[in-house]
């Protein structure tokens, strides 16, 4: 999400930007993204306005209760409160969706699948990153937007030896159809304890 976003800003400033995925094909990874007006803001102007209308859920607010007895610990609104103060939407999408919508707004020739990062050579004015695949590409700058266990982080820096901090979040889905009988408002429910 990371990448294609940074490509496609760079591209929509003149920069010729292309992104390197390791996957053959972009698919389905994670559950649902909060995208708040910041960052719907950006990617309006990237041309997803539509396709984030189509896919996203507008909440009317954030619930925020306590685990053991439902009480609310907080409730704050969101929709047409938040998208007037703020001028952008905050929406709740699926990240495949996101995903998808960015990847259809980046030229096709501009997308590598299935190349995996190798190794990467700093000649001081420019790098050169070389695939699995046995591509290699010299580049004036390189973005590793890679994830939590960055390939580009490694290469570039070194291992990193990241702490577990003992906190831990359970996230669900459920289709909405199979909830409809219930009438329920749109929110954001978090279960803390």
């Amino acid at each position: 999400i990371g990448g294609l976003a940074a490509a496609l800003s760079l591209l929509r400033a003149g920069i010729d930007a292309h992104v390197y995925e390791q996957a053959r094909t972009l698919g389905e990874v994670g559950a649902g993204i909060q995208i708040s007006p910041n960052a719907s803001r950006i990617l309006h102007r990237l041309g997803l306005a539509e396709k984030l209308a189509a896919t996203g859920v507008k909440p009317v607010a954030v619930h925020q209760r306590r685990w053991d007895d439902g009480r609310t610990l907080l409730r704050a609104p969101l929709g047409e409160i938040v998208e007037t103060t703020f001028g952008a939407p905050y929406y709740h999408l699926h990240r495949a969706d996101l995903l998808d919508a960015l990847a259809s707004a980046l030229p096709s020739q501009n997308l590598h699948l299935g190349h995996r990062l190798t190794m990467l050579v700093d000649r001081g004015d420019s790098m050169e990153a070389t695939f699995e695949n046995g591509t290699r590409v010299a580049t004036d700058a390189l973005v590793g937007a890679d994830g939590i266990h960055s390939v580009v982080r490694r290469l570039g820096f070194g291992p990193e030896h990241p702490n577990f901090t003992g906190c831990t979040a359970y996230r669900g889905l459920v289709p909405a159809e199979r909830l409809a009988h219930l009438n329920l408002e749109t929110t954001a429910q978090n279960w803390m304890g």
